[in-house]
């Protein structure tokens, strides 16, 4: 069973979590997980992950508490191959916890869309792993209450839940559906599906409001660049080899992306032969499919959220 089938959850733009009337009571321990997660610096992440658990511990209907508390557990299991000599059970286990940690988190922030991301993509994922028809079925629907309340930030989550899918499995075109509806909710428009060029919006780029979601802020630096690395790669995955490369171009554009820690990503797809790339998804190995927008270098979350690469 693989980490990834049972943990989907990643953040790409998670803006700050909502404000409860007692959220300035554990202001370290949340001030020093995004301190560290800005950073990068992976070899602190499960320190903080244990004070976010006794702050939460010590402030049990503190929803804000609960929500990063989750993240940041989701941080350390998405990235521990950064980690080699980690135990794996250990890993395995911290993983089957998310679910519940995000459930917690979604029963006391009620109004706050972004945790429909996460809690659907734990159920999901879970139902997957687990054969459990009725989780799979619940987490597609949460996502897509999410999607309903702020398609901005959720299209992005419903497009992980089938992201990972073998390229000619029927609902791998839903991933590929959610990204460019996103590109779409985010421009206000509809999109060229064959040439997916956001240059001429770059001028929208805000930190307020829902479309807040689409581009960089303090939370996550280099959310745009980061997307769009994602995006291109799930047009590789799909033969649109034309589309992808737009994708791809499109980064470039972004006015943060040369002080990406992670734009070497970038670099090294519009140096590679990607029609190569296309093709090993669509042959008989699965086992030599290129890997998605970061997880090659054992990046997931911090591909957008990192401000700098200290690790």
């Amino acid at each position: 069973m693989r980490i990834v089938d049972i943990a989907l959850a990643v953040a790409l733009s998670c803006a700050a979590c909502s404000q409860n009337d007692d959220a300035e009571q554990q202001p370290e321990a949340i001030a020093g997980f995004f301190k560290t997660f800005h950073a990068s610096r992976y070899s602190e992440a499960s320190a903080r992950a244990a004070e976010l658990d006794a702050a939460a511990h010590a402030s049990p209907s503190h929803g804000r508490l609960a929500f990063d508390r989750a993240l940041a557990h989701n941080w350390h299991v998405q990235e521990w191959r950064r980690e080699p000599n980690q135990e794996l059970n250990a890993i395995q286990s911290e993983a089957r916890s998310l679910l519940g940690l995000f459930q917690t988190a979604y029963d006391l922030n009620p109004e706050d869309p972004r945790v429909g991301c996460f809690l659907g993509l734990q159920q999901v994922g879970a139902g997957r792993a687990l054969q459990d028809l009725q989780l799979l079925k619940q987490g597609l629907a949460t996502l897509d209450k999410a999607v309903r309340e702020w398609p901005e930030f959720n299209l992005f989550c419903l497009g992980l839940a089938y992201d990972y899918l073998p390229a000619d499995d029927p609902d791998y075109e839903l991933a590929v559906e959610a990204a460019l509806s996103n590109v779409e909710a985010c421009v206000d428009g509809p999109l060229d599906r064959n040439n997916p060029d956001i240059t001429p919006y770059v001028g929208q780029a805000t930190t307020q409001g829902p479309k807040s979601a689409c581009w960089n802020n303090d939370i996550a630096p280099h959310n745009a660049e980061g997307f769009y690395l994602w995006v291109g790669d799930l047009l590789v995955k799909q033969g649109n080899v034309q589309a992808a490369q737009a994708a791809y171009r499109s980064v470039q554009a972004i006015p943060e992306y040369e002080s990406w820690p992670y734009r070497a990503l970038l670099e090294d797809r519009l140096s590679s032969d990607l029609e190569l790339k296309a093709a090993l998804y669509r042959d008989s190995d699965p086992d030599n499919d290129p890997e998605f927008g970061g997880q090659e270098v054992g990046r997931r979350c911090t591909v957008c959220h990192a401000a700098s690469a200290d690790e």
